[in-house]
């Protein structure tokens, strides 16, 4: 409990800081190689998104039933375990300030109940350890230190049965930190977590199973203080990020000064700052500030590629709490969802 209590004290921390202390990096937590069902080895992974796709970080998260030894005897890993290999690789194609690779590994056993990703851990469970999804939260409990999140929500449709129904699971809420947004049948579904009580926030997820590592539309942009695998994380726990189907929309949004993934407490209204730009020049058909329910609180059509708004709340009567989040979209169909804030009332 004290490592769980020490992690969200340091997510409200971290939050409040301002603009000026980031920095917005691109990149993404999913993808896949022959280490699963996807195709390439993670060097290849590592090196297409930084030197073709010219991304940020990258992290190669393959199937963690489908696991084995490297078999390629050509590989310098033959034989040892692929995913000591991949974490050692990994370590090898990170050059802080320049790229970050990541290791990380996807659950996905009990296909009722969808998939997850997982990051910031040096173990891996066996898969009959965690097949159900119940085993696997309970195996993620237990493992304080790792940070997961919810792949690709919409894809059991809109009945959203996937994780059951987002069902509010409190014990693993704290290192529960992303919500995939990568069309716009997810976007109901993370308003609804979002509705149960999940602090999450969206990414978009390429999950590349061919050799186009960061090439597809879906990004995350992340707000973090340097390029290192640190501060991503700490970036990744404190929410500060955002999905979109656009590399060149450039998205902050803010409560109080305090960034996106910031909770706080206030009796009086809250100044809300909404800012989007499309470095490409496409012009911002729509934006909306999304409240509670998922329902726009105000919507803009600005019609020219950058939008500044200020917007003041009244916070929610004293003990509860209203979560808002901006959403935009571009004049070629594309979106961007940032992370929430939260407001509770004082």
């Amino acid at each position: 409990m004290k490592t769980r209590l020490l992690a969200f004290l340091v997510f409200l921390l971290a939050a409040a800081a301002p603009a000026q202390a980031y920095e917005l990096y691109f990149g993404d937590v999913h993808s896949h190689t022959a280490y699963s069902d996807g195709q390439g080895t993670p060097e290849q992974a590592f090196d297409h998104a930084r030197f073709t796709a010219g991304l940020d970080f990258w992290t190669v998260s393959d199937h963690l039933e489908q696991f084995g030894p490297v078999e390629d005897p050509a590989s310098p890993y033959a034989g040892r375990k692929e995913w000591d290999a991949l974490k050692e690789i990994a370590q090898q194609k990170t050059e802080p300030g320049k790229f970050v690779a990541l290791a990380g590994y996807e659950w996905g056993s009990d296909v009722a109940q969808g998939h997850m990703n997982i990051l910031r851990t040096e173990e891996m469970p066996h898969y009959a350890q965690v097949f159900s999804y119940s085993k696997f939260l309970k195996w993620a409990y237990k493992t304080p230190d790792a940070l997961i999140g919810f792949n690709h929500p919409s894809t059991n449709g809109p009945e959203c049965s996937i994780f059951t129904n987002m069902k509010f699971i409190p014990q693993v809420a704290s290192q529960t930190v992303f919500i995939a947004t990568n069309v716009e049948t997810d976007i109901p579904v993370y308003y609804l977590a979002l509705d149960n009580g999940w602090r999450v926030a969206p990414m978009g997820h390429q999950d590349n199973h061919t050799p186009d590592w960061g090439l597809r539309p879906q990004i995350t942009g992340v707000y973090a203080r340097e390029l290192t695998p640190d501060a991503l994380m700490e970036a990744f726990e404190s929410r500060r990020f955002y999905a979109a189907t656009d590399r060149a929309i450039r998205l902050w949004f803010d409560a109080g000064g305090q960034p996106m993934g910031s909770a706080m407490e206030s009796a009086k209204p809250v100044q809300l700052t909404l800012a989007v730009t499309h470095a490409g020049g496409a012009a911002i058909e729509r934006a909306q500030l999304i409240s509670n329910g998922g329902n726009p609180v105000q919507e803009w059509s600005p019609g020219s590629p950058s939008f500044k708004q200020t917007v003041s709340v009244n916070p929610p009567p004293k003990g509860q709490t209203v979560w808002y989040a901006l959403r935009v979209t571009t004049a070629g169909g594309r979106f961007a969802v940032s992370g929430p804030v939260w407001i509770t009332g004082k």
